[in-house]
């Protein structure tokens, strides 16, 4: 990992110092989030994407997950009941912790932590964006249900 980190060091550093733009093809996903803002997708010799690595997260509608730590245990039907008005998967990790799975296009995740920091006496959140390697995967399983036509 040392040589990898080593190699990302550098090509970050002639980005930078010489302005030189490199083109990096690679099936390695950590690759592409740790060194390019721009991202050229290919599937059987066709350009299925061109655009900002930011935007490309945005073309699939993969659930992000909330996950809510409290300072006093909450019992699962007061959770419910408290999110009842938001199309959410709601587990509880214990009474203390739980999970909130819900899509970006149909949860304002701002309304929903006001929401939690208002009733609930919460300790930490940490929201969990989907893995690069699932948003390629939807992209690719997309366009093979469709024949290769999206």
């Amino acid at each position: 990992m040392a040589v990898k980190a080593g190699i990302r060091d550098f090509i970050r550093e002639m980005n930078r110092e010489q302005g030189t733009t490199v083109i990096l093809t690679t099936h390695d996903l950590s690759d592409i989030e740790e060194l390019c803002s721009r991202v050229v997708m290919i599937d059987s010799g066709k350009l299925i994407y061109d655009g900002e690595l930011r935007a490309l997260k945005e073309t699939v509608d993969i659930p992000r997950r909330l996950l809510v730590e409290t300072l006093f245990p909450i019992r699962p039907d007061k959770m419910l009941q408290l999110l009842q008005g938001f199309p959410m998967d709601v587990t509880a990790v214990d009474p203390y912790r739980w999970e909130l799975g819900f899509s970006k296009s149909r949860v304002s995740l701002p309304q929903l932590m006001q929401l939690l920091l208002d009733t609930l006496e919460v300790r930490d959140l940490e929201i969990e964006e989907p893995a690069i390697e699932d948003i390629v995967r939807q992209i690719y399983d997309r366009r093979s249900a469709a024949g290769g036509r999206e």
